[in-house]
């Protein structure tokens, strides 16, 4: 399955205000450990924000120094099967013990 992550506020803590300098976003631990998880169990990992393009070298850095695995990064909303941001399937509403695989049965189901 394709699935898509926001990036702010999905596998990032509050709302980074990216165009400031010297801002940094610090990561989700929970966003980060759901998103790793499905890159793991076979899903196609897209990271995608409505951040513009010139932002997509600070978000593969930031991947990158959290140990995020992913296929693809997308500065825009493209087309997914789900979309688990801070709108759709915010992670702060998955339980700790949730299985990534339980998410997705769910809101297939829904």
């Amino acid at each position: 399955m394709r699935v898509n992550f926001d990036f702010d506020n999905t596998l990032t803590t509050g709302d980074c205000r990216y165009w400031i300098d010297g801002e940094r976003e610090e990561p989700d631990e929970r966003g980060c450990a759901l998103a790793t998880e499905a890159y793991h169990s076979g899903h196609t990992l897209i990271i995608w924000t409505a951040r513009p393009w010139s932002e997509a070298n600070v978000i593969a850095a930031r991947l990158t120094e959290w140990g995020v695995p992913y296929h693809g990064i997308r500065c825009e909303k493209g087309s997914s099967d789900i979309y688990v941001d801070d709108k759709a399937v915010n992670v702060d509403n998955v339980p700790a013990d949730t299985q990534i695989d339980e998410v997705l049965a769910e809101v297939r189901n829904a």
